[in-house]
């Protein structure tokens, strides 16, 4: 059975992360939805606490917990694991990428792959630490929910972003996902985000510091079935504050 929309956006806001330790607010129409805490320790890994706040947690609780070990030089995925508990469903799922022999491990299931995979949380990681010129683009094998997908960053401009009172400099890019090819392994349980973060219908939008170390994604957007998320950074600093 579908999910109602309105539960989606409360996963889809986990695009609206990056691998420092960080948090967000995750709003639709100014409305509060979703608050995130990001850890990226130990070191070449991201993990990822979400949960729901105010009304939506009175109607649709969610506290998930995403983590993804990657390689540092490819940033290709090697174990990412996630724990669902929602309000309908609980559990956890994780799948293992060996790079010997190029194989994708789930459950008692090997599947051969051509190219090293990212997945969604790797795929922003690169963000923070490449340039346009580095990233703007390129597509990159994804690995989503248990089917192949590609993905890639396309630069839009650098802009001024607005946050707590300060205007940082950004390079805003558009996030596209698009669907290469068929697994059909048997993902559960199922989670909002993972649902829907890889929709055909869903335009993705990024701004990520243009300047500095440890650059943060200051801000990002969702729009999907007519309704726009807006992620913005509680507590950023600058790379002299760190």
């Amino acid at each position: 059975m579908p999910f109602p929309k309105i539960h989606i956006f409360t996963g889809l806001a986990l695009l609206f992360s990056c691998i420092y330790s960080i948090e967000y607010n995750i709003t639709i129409l100014g409305i509060p939805v979703v608050e995130i805490e990001l850890l990226d320790d130990p070191p070449d890994s991201v993990t990822y606490y979400t949960k729901t706040t105010g009304v939506f947690d009175l109607i649709w609780s969610t506290n998930n917990i995403y983590g993804t070990r990657y390689s540092p030089e490819s940033y290709a995925m090697e174990r990412t694991t996630k724990r669902i508990n929602q309000t309908d469903r609980k559990g956890e799922v994780s799948v293992e990428f060996n790079a010997e022999n190029n194989e994708l491990i789930f459950e008692s299931t090997t599947i051969k792959v051509e190219d090293p995979p990212q997945n969604v949380f790797t795929m922003l990681s690169q963000i923070r630490e490449k340039s346009p010129n580095e990233i703007d683009a390129q597509w990159y094998p994804l690995f989503h929910e248990g089917d192949w997908f590609r993905s890639r960053f396309l630069f839009i401009d650098t802009v001024s972003v607005e946050v707590n009172e300060n205007h940082v400099l950004c390079d805003h890019y558009r996030f596209d996902i698009e669907k290469a090819e068929e697994f059909n392994l048997n993902f559960s349980p199922a989670d909002y985000f993972s649902d829907h973060i890889a929709s055909p219908d869903a335009i993705r939008q990024i701004w990520v510091e243009s300047q500095g170390e440890n650059r943060q994604i200051i801000k990002a957007q969702v729009a999907v079935y007519g309704i726009t998320l807006t992620a913005l950074v509680k507590n950023h600093s600058t790379t002299a504050d760190r």
